[in-house]
């Protein structure tokens, strides 16, 4: 059983400068006031980022286990994100289904320390999604095959109609067959409107080179060499020092 959660990268990208301001609109005894500066970019660059995690993590490793004659495969994407925003910090969008956070379900208890009651709120919402991810983990340590506690079947893995499991509550529970290609991904990354031209190939270079096997030449033959003049580490380095100039930090720590 493998799978990824759907706003992997929140746990980078929401607290990174490039990406949200941070504020003291009352006074410094109180939080900083956290405010994401472009959604549209934002969302498109953790989406996009996520689902090509999964694709390097899970789909593509999962066909290769498939055709090596392993057949007992099950792929899921844990979805929850039903943290409580407040007037400071949007826990929704900057964390949401961060890396790891599904792993708290599975073990009953909060992580990320003083965190953790915002991330895992005492709600009927987090008590369901509790009694789903212990379900199913204890059902795969036992029988060597996911359940879930509605008996809803858990069908495995087939790369010629690649699925998985959603892991949510409510209606949001369910099996999924949005899994794109990374042409198709890439293909997104080319016409999206919420990226700059410089953000455009950085993020087409995270998308080739982060997860799984990186292949840096079809970087630079991306889109008939749209990129190949951008050196991508670079630009980053100079981003990340940019921002480090500015406030010491890439990231808000508090």
């Amino acid at each position: 059983m493998s799978g990824t959660t759907r706003d992997e990268v929140t746990l980078w990208l929401g607290l990174s400068r490039y990406f949200v301001d941070v504020s003291y609109p009352l006074t410094r005894a109180l939080p900083a006031k956290i405010r994401i500066k472009d959604p549209d970019l934002y969302h498109f660059w953790v989406d996009t980022r996520s689902r090509g995690w999964k694709l390097g993590a899970v789909d593509i490793p999962f066909a290769a286990m498939q055709r090596a004659g392993y057949a007992d495969l099950y792929s899921y994407r844990y979805d929850w994100d039903e943290q409580a925003d407040n007037y400071f910090v949007p826990f929704s969008e900057v964390l949401g289904a961060a890396h790891a956070s599904e792993i708290a379900f599975i073990m009953g208890a909060p992580m990320y320390g003083a965190i953790g009651d915002f991330m895992y709120p005492d709600t009927d919402s987090a008590r369901e999604m509790t009694e789903v991810m212990m379900t199913a983990w204890g059902a795969f340590a036992r029988e060597g095959s996911p359940q879930l506690p509605s008996g809803m079947p858990w069908p495995r893995y087939d790369s010629d109609a690649p699925s998985f499991m959603r892991l949510d509550v409510g209606g949001q529970l369910g099996i999924s067959e949005d899994v794109p290609s990374r042409d198709e991904l890439l293909g997104r990354v080319a016409k999206s409107q919420a990226v700059s031209e410089l953000e455009r190939c950085l993020l087409v270079w995270e998308l080739v080179t982060a997860v799984g096997i990186p292949n840096y030449e079809s970087y630079r033959l991306w889109q008939d060499g749209r990129c190949a003049t951008v050196d991508a580490p670079g630009e980053k380095r100079r981003i990340r020092e940019a921002l480090e100039a500015e406030y010491g930090s890439v990231y808000f720590s508090g």
